[in-house]
């Protein structure tokens, strides 16, 4: 169903103008069943172009087939994608974690969580209506931005088995996105 949510609208726009169900099928490569289904749902909403015109394509396609989520949330809960946010900014926590994390609790409660593609998939619907971006004009050799990466990382000696901390410096010019990468054996290096 999926498939079709985003013709819905514009096959019920051509069923308004008076087209047939076979030019509509051609027109938008759409099996005729599908194009009845539109047809009868709208007739049984009493819908007009006039009403239909003003909603979204989603709007529309909910409107004419309502998604019972009330059984499905029953079965599956969905996680807090806030908390998600939240907990992401921490170190050493990403989407698996959250989601292992998830699934305990939902299994817990004899519940059934979400496959861990659905829980990206619902986490990623939320970053993308939430988020905030801003472009910026980068002149060229104007500016590089440096950091050290996350927290330090296991260096291990393969003669002697020794092991000792490294940690990650990253520099970035930001008008050609080039990038620069180095293990250092610390966080004290001055200029050379």
């Amino acid at each position: 169903m999926k498939q079709y949510e985003e013709k819905y609208k514009e096959i019920f726009r051509y069923l308004s103008l008076g087209i047939s169900r076979n030019e509509i099928s051609k027109l938008l490569k759409t099996s005729r069943k599908t194009i009845r289904k539109v047809e009868n749902a709208a007739e049984s909403l009493r819908l007009t172009w006039n009403d239909a015109s003003s909603m979204t394509s989603e709007e529309f396609s909910d409107k004419l087939f309502p998604k019972s989520n009330d059984d499905n949330d029953n079965l599956q809960p969905k996680p807090d994608r806030e908390m998600m946010y939240l907990e992401l900014q921490r170190p050493g926590v990403n989407k698996m974690v959250l989601w292992q994390e998830y699934s305990k609790e939902v299994r817990a409660t004899g519940k059934i969580p979400l496959q861990y593609s659905q829980f990206c998939n619902y986490f990623n619907q939320y970053i993308e209506r939430n988020k905030a971006t801003m472009h910026f004009e980068h002149k060229v050799a104007e500016r590089i931005e440096v950091d050290w990466v996350g927290t330090a990382v296991s260096i291990v000696d393969e003669l002697t088995g020794e092991v000792s901390k490294g940690y990650l410096f990253v520099a970035t010019l930001p008008y050609s996105q080039y990038t620069y990468v180095e293990l250092m054996s610390d966080m004290n290096v001055s200029a050379k």
